[in-house]
């Protein structure tokens, strides 16, 4: 599957199927921090300034937004495999 969204989705999608609940509520915040931190760190590569861009305020917020749809979406893939 292949859609241009926010990396909070692809963020939230990835801990959603391959985390549990538990460890995920633990270890959140610093989860999110490590992966804008790289995205930050590969858009410089590009010239872009995240900061300017995508601020880490911003993409706390998507991955609020987003957090429903990834779960959704991580359900219907674990039903497609059993």
């Amino acid at each position: 599957m292949c859609k241009n969204t926010s990396p909070a989705l692809d963020l939230s999608y990835a801990l959603t199927t391959c985390t549990d609940g538990h460890k995920r509520i633990k270890e959140l915040p610093r989860w999110q921090r490590i992966y804008y931190d790289k995205l930050r760190s590969d858009m410089k590569v590009f010239g872009y300034d995240t900061d300017l861009i995508y601020p880490f305020d911003d993409f706390l917020k998507d991955y609020d937004h987003y957090h429903d749809f990834a779960v959704a979406i991580s359900l219907q893939h674990a039903m497609v495999r059993f």
